[in-house]
């Protein structure tokens, strides 16, 4: 039981197991997106009629980017809340601050000249490829016309505005950023007792219902793991307390949550849902406003997700293997070059082996293995050239920020808890 460890900085490995195939579920969505659209949005293709009735069914939660992005939200949420509390002094929660700045502003800013740098030397590949693949998606980026200022973004522009141009992942720092100060703050202001609660469901509330369309359900994500380890925490301190439920009925409930989290993480984002979301639309009233129904239940998806793994064993034993503890310790580095490399890369490859082979099947499994391949070993130098040298950067200012008389005492960390299913 993690309730019974001594220290809040032990690291949950099963975490990392999720970042893993959240990151992995991000990857093959970018690349179906570009190579097989018809598989991945759903348009039409008479090349690859066998591909289109999947994009519009459960087995779409594989290659939902969305639900695996929110994932990612939540996860920062917990983890944050986690392991901020008992350390609420403002000195403490300043150096917090500019150490998560500092990472995200350092490790954003090289990927951006990364791919800047290939953008300039016309490296980019993705409009031949998106002529090939008649992918919309793959062809909305990178057109010629004006374009941010490099230098801008690369010094933290596009983290701070949120704009996805050079890289067009990025828009995720920016949630990230200003989601963290917000945990942060709560934290301070609140401490863990039930007016924190409280104040994390207005959050949510508010994020739902009011803010941009496209960054309100963002936030909710994020204050919804701040959520999770509130009522964990509440769980740990009713602990003597045993569960009513037996642990047949236990198990039943969580497969039936998981069966709920995938239906609503594949949720497709056109008007016309098909026929596995249909009575689900009408029944919610779903309607196409600033709460895009996808969004909405990508949310909700991703807030179960998190909640089954917290509480499910078998699912934490899956998740600590070592392929994919590794990928979610390299997610980060993942998520921020794979762009470059499969728009130019993986871009060239797919339009010359489909075009020579006169298959867009061959050319997609070449294209995808080239920028898998590529993605590792440019994340992986990455890793060790940018994100290892900023987390030592951001660990330096946070503790110049800190002096003897700032510093508070630690109040006795509290762990998450574990139940049995």
């Amino acid at each position: 039981m993690l309730g019974d460890r001594s220290s809040h900085s032990v690291r949950l490995e099963y975490l990392d197991g999720l970042r893993g195939v959240a990151s992995l579920m991000i990857l093959l969505s970018h690349l179906l997106s570009a190579w097989l659209p018809a598989l991945a949005l759903g348009t039409a293709d008479r090349r690859v009629p066998y591909l289109v009735p999947f994009a519009h069914t459960p087995l779409a939660i594989l290659w939902s980017g969305d639900t695996a992005v929110m994932v990612f939200f939540v996860l920062s949420g917990l983890v944050l809340a986690r392991s901020s509390f008992g350390s609420t002094g403002p000195g403490e929660m300043t150096a917090r601050v500019l150490k998560r700045t500092t990472r995200l502003l350092v490790s954003a800013g090289a990927a951006i000249w990364l791919t800047g740098a290939l953008v300039w030397a016309d490296a980019m590949h993705n409009q031949e490829a998106a002529a090939v693949s008649r992918s919309p998606w793959l062809a909305q980026f990178y057109l010629p016309g004006p374009r941010p200022g490099l230098l801008w973004s690369a010094l933290g522009g596009s983290v701070i505005t949120g704009s996805d141009w050079w890289i067009g992942p990025l828009w995720s720092t920016h949630v990230q950023l200003f989601g963290s100060m917000l945990i942060f703050g709560l934290i301070a202001v609140l401490g863990s007792d039930r007016r924190a609660t409280v104040a994390v469901g207005v959050v949510i509330a508010w994020s739902l219902f009011a803010g941009s369309s496209r960054f309100g359900l963002h936030f909710a994500a994020i204050a919804s793991g701040m959520m999770m380890h509130l009522l964990m925490l509440r769980a740990s301190q009713r602990a003597d307390r045993r569960s009513r439920w037996s642990l047949g009925t236990r198990r039943l409930w969580t497969y039936f949550t998981l069966a709920v989290a995938f239906y609503f993480g594949s949720w497709p984002d056109e008007a016309e849902v098909g026929a596995w979301y249909n009575p689900m639309a009408r029944m919610l009233g779903f309607t196409d406003n600033y709460l895009r129904p996808r969004a909405v239940a990508h949310t909700f998806s991703a807030a179960l997700i998190v909640w089954v793994v917290l509480h499910h064993r078998t699912a934490q034993r899956l998740l600590s293997s070592r392929f994919l503890r590794a990928t979610g310790r390299l997610s980060f580095c993942i998520y921020l070059t794979h762009w470059a490399v499969l728009m130019s890369v993986g871009s060239w490859v797919f339009a010359r082996v489909s075009l020579a082979a006169e298959s867009v099947y061959l050319g997609a499994f070449f294209a995808s293995i080239a920028t898998v391949t590529g993605t590792i070993v440019v994340a992986m130098v990455f890793r060790s050239v940018v994100d290892r040298p900023s987390q030592r950067l951001a660990e330096w200012i946070g503790d110049r920020w800190i002096s003897e008389d700032t510093l508070q005492p630690r109040r006795a960390p509290v762990m998450l808890s574990e139940t049995r299913t």
